[in-house]
């Protein structure tokens, strides 16, 4: 239930000197996180079950790229551990996207999209920069889940062959969709 506490614990404890004699997590973080999670369970929209993998972005953020390397090649993370500590690296650059103004909705989805949930979910706890908070939220509530109506079956009927073009055009309709200006599934067969 308390995973800033346990880690705590196992500091005062010197449990951390079998990861790396200096190694020390940002408390910090790892409070700010503990906060911010127990917001988000109540919010409907933020739909992590476990968040283990956020925990573990905020355990091991302040390390080093070398120190990332030693520790995956030390304790064997699995592919998805590993992955998800890749990702810290592009933390910087897709934070100074989402600060960018005047951004579509469709800009901040294909920025988002791409990303691993953990990671987006990590940004959103370790910045304080409204308009970055605010675009993760509305991605995360608006238009992550944007569906079309109309399927690449509907697209042959009309006379459309399968191919890379009919996924491009199925794409620029869902980005069309998130920016407001489909709201039908005729508006989708029309544009």
């Amino acid at each position: 239930k308390n995973p800033t506490l346990c880690l705590k614990r196992l500091s005062t404890l010197r449990g951390f000197e079998f990861i790396d004699p200096g190694f020390s997590p940002d408390w910090k973080l790892l409070s700010r996180l503990e906060k911010s999670v127990l917001k988000f369970k109540k919010d409907r929209f933020y739909s992590v079950k476990d968040w283990s993998g956020v925990y573990f972005l905020a355990f091991f953020a302040q390390a080093s790229q070398q120190q990332g390397k030693y520790y995956a090649k030390e304790f064997h993370f699995t592919k998805e551990e590993l992955f998800c500590l890749s990702g810290l690296k592009d933390l910087p650059d897709i934070i100074q996207k989402l600060h960018l103004p005047k951004l579509l909705p469709s800009e901040i989805y294909e920025i988002l999209d791409p990303v691993d949930l953990e990671i987006i979910y990590f940004i959103r706890v370790i910045t304080s920069v409204s308009i970055v908070t605010s675009r993760i939220d509305n991605f995360l509530k608006k238009w992550r889940n944007v569906s079309l109506q109309i399927t690449g079956e509907d697209l042959k009927d009309l006379g459309l062959k399968p191919g890379r073009e009919m996924g491009v055009l199925l794409h620029t309709l869902l980005l069309s969709k998130i920016d407001g200006k489909i709201q039908s599934n005729q508006d989708e067969i029309a544009l």
